[in-house]
């Protein structure tokens, strides 16, 4: 998806930021799954998941920008697309800038009970509480139903 970008100078810091990034990925998560128990790889699958994200993210806006310099080209006498494609490569180069901090700050966070505990409450606290509603519900308590708050 970048390869692209690695002729055009203008580009090479955030394609570079890119592949230090999966670089870093496939180092730290190749060693948590080979040195730590389950608890941490399950930690460690969604931190995967959330860096991989990162780094596609990253990728796909260099790509739209390069369109969008490529549209402004074939259109050059188009000022709204000049400047829409401007915006774009400084979004995209901006998000790589800080990219390798945002992936080694989640890799470094992995296996913290802290962490862990919260990743399982953004999972299933909310169809935990949910369900602990609904058996209260049906043995008759008053829930905030009774006020007028909206059933989601």
């Amino acid at each position: 998806m970048v390869a692209p970008l690695k002729t055009r100078s203008e580009w090479s810091k955030s394609v570079k930021s890119l592949e230090e990034c999966l670089v870093l990925i496939a180092i730290r998560f190749t060693s948590y799954a080979t040195l730590e128990g389950r608890k941490i790889l399950e930690a460690s699958a969604r931190g995967l998941s959330f860096a991989m994200a990162d780094v596609f993210a990253g990728a796909l806006l260099c790509q739209h920008a390069v369109w969008s310099e490529a549209k402004a080209k074939a259109h050059s006498s188009n000022s709204i697309a000049a400047t829409e494609a401007q915006v774009d490569r400084i979004s995209a180069q901006r998000w790589c800038e800080e990219l390798y901090k945002r992936v080694e700050h989640q890799i470094q966070t992995l296996g913290q009970d802290e962490r862990y505990d919260q990743d399982h409450q953004m999972l299933f606290g909310l169809a935990d509480a949910r369900r602990a509603n609904t058996t209260a519900s049906a043995a008759g308590r008053v829930t905030g139903h009774a006020y007028g708050e909206a059933k989601l």
